[in-house]
């Protein structure tokens, strides 16, 4: 190392540190053994969300501006809470995608949220129960935030969507 550039090399946890003037600021990182898997990238016109049904709620992948946070394309779901649908969107994918936790810990999602308050859901089975639900994030900010979850098991199928307010 020159001081200044770091190198993942061999796995392994450390600290980068950096300092300007009288302020620093430390970084936990983490070189895994394995490359990370990617589930969704929303670079190709279908997504794993490219859906059957929906109940008060529309999922598109987009493609402009402040719409993608990283590569050319995101996921956008859009919905509308009603006193009707007791205040609750789902969106259902077409197709179930299976996600293995045995190797990673995590699933690492940027989500943009709209600041409303209402909590994100990803709609999942987990192979003993059919339908279950994991919080993704409350929409309490505006803007990109990257979120981490885990289902808790060792692998999943990811059904779809879904958005409720507090």
């Amino acid at each position: 190392m020159d001081g200044r550039t770091f190198y993942a090399g061999n796995p392994g946890s450390g600290i980068i540190r950096v300092t300007a003037g009288e302020k620093t600021v430390e970084i936990p990182v983490t070189v895994a053994k394995v490359p990370l898997e990617t589930v969704e990238d929303f670079e190709e016109k279908t997504t794993i969300f490219d859906g059957s049904y929906a109940d008060n709620a529309f999922f598109e992948r987009v493609s402009g501006g402040e719409q993608v946070r990283l590569g050319r394309g995101a996921g956008m779901l859009e919905y509308k809470l009603t006193e009707n649908n007791l205040y609750e969107a789902e969106w259902r994918a077409d197709r179930d995608t299976e996600v293995y936790t045995r190797t990673y810990t995590a699933l690492n999602l940027w989500v943009y949220g709209d600041g409303s308050g209402n909590e994100l859901y990803m709609i999942y089975s987990n192979g003993a129960e059919d339908e279950l639900e994991l919080k993704i994030t409350t929409l309490d900010f505006t803007g990109w935030k990257q979120v981490s979850l885990s289902s808790g098991s060792e692998s999943f199928e990811i059904q779809g969507l879904g958005v409720r307010a507090p």
